[in-house]
């Protein structure tokens, strides 16, 4: 965690998503999670330690559109297949237009 925290400073361009982390990771960096794997948006507890907090949170490719609108909300990034015309798309495209 130190080394990622030191590259964050020195590179404060650059996006740093690690996989593997702990609530200390929303300081300097955008986690990654998977709402397949049971990741939501980020956790209000996370936003009272780092107001600015956000997590780059793949979404499913069907369902979940309630968790998604949340994650959205909340300013997570989505990550999502934007190569093909998926369910994901079109929840994201909703979420777009309102």
């Amino acid at each position: 965690m130190v080394r990622l925290r030191r590259l964050a400073r020195l590179r404060p361009d650059v996006l740093l998503i690690p996989e593997h982390h702990d609530a200390l990771y929303y300081g300097f960096s955008a986690p990654y999670g998977s709402m397949q794997k049971g990741a939501s948006a980020t956790a209000r507890a996370i936003r009272i330690l780092y107001p600015n907090a956000f997590q780059a949170l793949a979404v499913p490719d069907s369902g979940g559109e309630a968790g998604i609108r949340a994650a959205y909300r909340n300013g997570d990034v989505l990550l999502f297949p934007a190569w093909f015309d998926g369910p994901a798309v079109k929840i994201i495209e909703r979420l777009l237009r309102r």
